[in-house]
């Protein structure tokens, strides 16, 4: 027992933990210059929430949208997605891009992604390319081939651009919909 607890600590030892984006074993052979190098870096923390949409009529007879917290979903369901975060790095982050998939059993709610000082591009070969206005080629019934837009359910991939540098402390948000299957 004795023998085996110490070859676990031993391998333990030996795992390299990243530290503020620095492998911790890297750090210590250096004097620890790489995390304080690793201080004057951008740190974007980010968090996804998902929210269903809950649609109720007003006294007046008016639509009311709300969104609450995603316990469950059932097919019809729209949620929202927001991925929210802050830069907490002493440094701004250039040409900040962030991708969502668009998760399986559900289609990207067209004209839905949103972010401020944003570009929404959008996948639909699995997040291998992305382009503003997606399209694809359909074969019509006199045997042409017609480009159209891509349909809601080709959709892989939502991904925003920031067309400025994120400040140290400075807040990103982005959203978009999908509905269930």
């Amino acid at each position: 027992m004795k023998r085996s607890l110490m070859l676990g600590l031993s391998a333990l030892m030996l795992v390299a933990v990243p530290v503020a984006g620095v492998t911790l074993s890297s750090a210590l052979g250096n004097g620890g210059s790489a995390i304080a190098d690793s201080s004057q870096k951008p740190n974007i923390r980010l968090q996804l929430v998902g929210e269903k949409k809950v649609v109720a009529s007003s006294t007046t007879g008016q639509e009311e949208v709300s969104w609450k917290p995603l316990d469950a979903a059932k097919p019809g369901d729209v949620i929202r997605y927001r991925l929210s975060g802050k830069n907490q790095g002493k440094a701004g982050a250039r040409k900040l891009a962030l991708t969502q998939p668009v998760p399986q059993g559900t289609v990207y709610v067209l004209k839905t992604a949103t972010g401020e000082g944003t570009q929404a591009t959008f996948s639909i070969d699995g997040g291998k390319t992305f382009v503003a206005n997606p399209t694809v080629r359909v074969k019509l019934t006199d045997g042409k081939f017609e480009t159209q837009p891509a349909p809601a359910k080709a959709y892989t991939h939502v991904k925003w651009q920031f067309d400025q540098k994120i400040a140290a402390n400075q807040d990103v948000n982005v959203a978009y919909q999908v509905k269930v299957n």
